[in-house]
Order: C-alpha cells, then structure tokens, then sequence
C-alpha cells in the first residue's frame, strides 16, 4: 500500500472528529456490553436499536458521516436481526395465533382457529 495523499486536519475539523467520537463511544461500549451478555433480552436490544438511531442523527451533518453512518447501520441490521431472533424465542412452544386466508379456490376463507384439532401444514414460499 502506498500512502497518496496527506492530510492535517483544521482545527474545525478535529474538534468536530472528536465530538463524534464522543458520540461513537457509549455506542461502542454498548455494543460490547451486548457481545458479552450471556443473558440479552429483546429489551436490551430496543435499547441498542434507539441508541443507534440516535447516534447516527447526531453524526449525520458530520463531514465524516459517511464512515460513520455505514458503521452504525451495519450494527443496527445486526441489533434488529438479533433482536427478531430473540422475539421468535419468546413464541417457541406457544398457541399460533388466529389468522385468515383465502380458499385454494378463491372462493371463501378459512381460518385457522376453524382447524382446531387437526395436524396443519403451513409451506410458506416467494418466487421472484
């Protein structure tokens, strides 16, 4: 790798650099916290989720937003991958809950409360 360019930042600049940085921090820490729990609730999760918003607002107008942002949003798809991971949790062994759907034939509905006590097979499927 070959250095190109050099640069010394302006007194603007590194102030600025160093509020973000600032701003970066608890965020950091909150993500560690959050690796090394044994015991994360989806609560612990919301919080993290709202943290990260809130961090990537105050480093939006930030002239290193861009490495910022792209930082923050990938731990917030990361936070909300995990935390809908831990909701699913919540719903293992529990009663589906009732829901609609058309007839294979168009022709009416069916619910699911009306299979009560028979086996049902659910295939959900895209095709793009």
């Amino acid at each position: 790798m070959t250095l190109k360019q050099v640069e010394t930042l302006s007194p603007e600049k590194l102030e600025r650099l160093r509020k973000d940085l600032q701003i970066l921090r608890p965020v950091q820490t909150m993500l560690d916290d959050l690796m090394w729990n044994l015991r994360v609730t989806v609560e612990h999760l919301e919080r993290a989720e709202k943290e990260l918003i809130r961090a990537k607002e105050e480093v939006q107008d930030s002239p290193y937003a861009d490495l910022f942002t792209l930082y923050l949003e990938n731990w917030l798809r990361d936070v909300r991958d995990w935390r809908r991971v831990e909701e699913a949790k919540r719903l293992e062994g529990k009663p589906a809950p009732d829901f609609e759907l058309p007839t294979a034939d168009g022709k009416g509905k069916i619910k699911l409360s009306d299979l009560r006590g028979k086996i049902v097979l659910l295939n959900f499927f895209a095709h793009w």
